[in-house]
């Protein structure tokens, strides 16, 4: 497509026609005091082709000399001016007859008023037909580069209809390149989309008034309309072109310090429109024109630093940028620093320019919305497969549950069976000697453990399902914990301190269960009829409860593993358990937004159990 626009733009460049200027030369009027007259006595300086004049307001003169007009042709001749967006320009040539004629051209005067209606300004002439013969012409048109012609009008009207192709089928291709950004932000929302569309949208613009069509089309008849939405339209596409840029850049994991001249360039926006609004507008062009020079420069910095995971997109954010950036400098250094070239096509530096921007940007963002489309398929599937996973783990889980309720019926039963015939023995044999008794306690107490076991497995799987709902209540916690220890087998063994009264919010169920755990854990592994400290304590944030006892023949817990599922310490394996009831405890209490820890004080074990208020 590229390659398809070079050739398109190249149509009219490439255009040969009989050119009569033999020789080309200026004068820059830096009193803007010369008038036809004067001006003859001045000291021209010679050129050729485009002639870059700078930034600057000064009249510049011209001085064509024309070769004889070949009276074979008999055919009309035109002084035709290039680029289209010329401003001002006054012609002068010799009548015949002694006196100076003069004519107006360029695009502040109305378009109605020109005498050859075509894109290009052009004004009719007679050049001799039998002696070379001069013509003067000065020019108002600051930052403007200037190439002029003196060809046929045929050659003219044939060079127009060439740029008028051109200029349709650029702004054709905008129109499209816009629709088409915006249908990609309806449909995906994407605010690159929408701001690109926009930027298309003055790009068209800044083509349309340049080009003349805009002169041609819209505004026939208003003078110096044109010219004035120029200057702002080209100020406005710099600024939203930076913030464009700057979009894409945050793409390409750019460092900050990066940003600073395009920052530049947007804090310069007001300044310009502000020159424009009071009538410096060729002073804002300047600084205008400067600007895109430095962008392009600083350009080079940005494509180096870019970074990005996909290669694609980085080379072509890379290559495309970087020839972004040659073309401005290959149009900028001319205009700026005043370097004569030869080329015509830096006289419409923006045709190409803009639609290569265009292309460059579309490529990008297509590219990252690709990749958004391609990492939300991904989630998509992702997600799918974990609704597939929770359905396979709530079935596994509803199975398990009936599994373990069929289990806990099965065992159960057997076990209500062992301890009433154990409750039957010791009711007749109350005789029975100490060893009898002491194996019937022994039956009993392992019937309770296996059925402590059983308990814990239901609540583990109860809290690693998510199934542990807390039902609060206003409760005095204080006088519960007393109730707790009266109700305890061990009773004789715990000692409580608690204030007269603690209201707190809490589930005595899910408390009892913790709580019972571990008072439970340090009967079984305390020295045999040593106390057990229970303490309850209250503070701004929570309350805590903390259970102490005595360090017992398996030694302490190994504080790193103490809270794991299925730990044990070694020498605690011969006593019945799983190492799961610790692990519910801390589970729980974080569910209920506490905690549960373990501390080592000297000769004692402490484990607390915080709660928020």
């Amino acid at each position: 497509m590229v390659l398809a626009l070079t050739w398109l733009f190249s149509l009219p460049m490439k255009a040969h026609y009989t050119d009569l200027i033999v020789d080309r030369a200026y004068y820059k009027d830096s009193t803007a005091e010369h008038t036809i007259q004067s001006i003859q006595q001045q000291a021209f300086t010679p050129y050729e082709g485009p002639l870059f004049a700078g930034n600057n307001s000064r009249p510049l003169w011209l001085k064509l000399t024309m070769a004889p007009a070949p009276a074979e042709r008999n055919q009309a001749w035109v002084l035709m001016f290039q680029p289209n967006f010329l401003h001002y320009a006054e012609v002068w040539w010799n009548g015949g007859n002694g006196q100076w004629q003069r004519a107006e051209t360029g695009s502040r005067l109305a378009y109605n008023q020109r005498d050859i209606k075509a894109l290009t300004p052009i004004v009719a002439l007679e050049p001799s037909l039998q002696a070379r013969s001069t013509v003067y012409v000065r020019v108002q048109s600051p930052t403007t580069p200037l190439h002029v012609q003196v060809i046929s009008q045929q050659n003219s009207m044939e060079f127009d209809a060439l740029l008028s192709l051109v200029s349709g089928g650029f702004i054709g291709i905008g129109l499209v390149l816009t629709i088409f950004s915006a249908l990609l932000y309806v449909n995906t929302r994407d605010g690159l989309w929408g701001f690109d569309a926009i930027c298309n949208v003055v790009g068209i613009l800044v083509l349309s008034l340049q080009m003349g069509l805009a002169s041609r089309l819209l505004f026939p008849s208003s003078e110096n309309v044109v010219n004035t939405l120029l200057l702002y339209a080209n100020v406005g596409y710099l600024f939203l072109a930076t913030i464009l840029h700057r979009l894409v850049f945050s793409l390409f994991a750019l460092p900050r310090w990066i940003y600073a001249f395009n920052t530049t360039i947007l804090f310069a926006f007001p300044l310009l429109v502000g020159l424009i609004f009071i009538g410096h507008g060729d002073s804002a062009m300047a600084i205008n024109n400067f600007l895109i020079t430095a962008s392009a420069c600083w350009g080079v910095l940005i494509a180096i630093k870019a970074r990005h995971p996909d290669r694609f997109a980085l080379w072509v954010f890379r290559t495309s940028y970087l020839g972004l950036v040659a073309y401005f400098v290959w149009w900028g250094i001319p205009m700026v620093f005043q370097q004569q070239t030869g080329n015509l096509a830096t006289l419409y530096p923006s045709l190409p320019a803009s639609l290569f921007s265009m292309f460059l940007l579309m490529l990008i963002l297509w590219r990252n919305t690709q990749m958004k489309m391609e990492d939300a398929q991904r989630l998509a599937l992702q997600k799918r497969d974990a609704e597939r996973d929770l359905q396979e783990s709530q079935r596994r889980h509803e199975e398990t549950q009936g599994f373990l309720g069929m289990v806990l019926h099965e065992v159960k039963n057997p076990l209500s069976s062992i301890r009433m015939i154990v409750a039957n023995l010791e009711n007749t044999l109350p005789d029975a000697d100490a060893q009898v008794s002491q194996r019937l306690q022994r039956v009993h107490g392992l019937v309770d453990d296996i059925d402590d076991v059983l308990e814990r497995g239901v609540e583990i799987d109860s809290l690693e399902q998510g199934a542990l709902v807390a039902e609060k209540a206003l409760v005095n916690v204080a006088a519960w914990v007393q109730e707790f220890a009266t109700a305890h087998a061990a009773v004789a063994r715990l000692h409580i301190t608690a204030p007269d009264a603690l209201l707190v919010q809490v589930d005595t169920h899910l408390l009892s269960m913790m709580l019972r755990n571990l008072v439970d854990n340090a009967v079984k592994y305390a020295p045999e009829g040593s106390p057990i400290l229970v303490q309850l304590n209250a503070n701004a944030q929570g309350w805590e409860l903390s259970v102490r006892s005595r360090v017992g023949a398996v030694g302490f817990p190994d504080a790193d593993q103490i809270f794991n599922k299925y730990y044990r310490s070694p020498l605690a394996m011969r006593r019945s358990g799983l190492g799961l009831g610790l692990y519910w405890v801390r589970g729980a209490a974080r569910q209920l937004g506490g905690d549960a820890t373990y501390a080592r004080d000297q000769e004692w074990v402490v484990f607390t159990l915080w709660l928020p208020n």
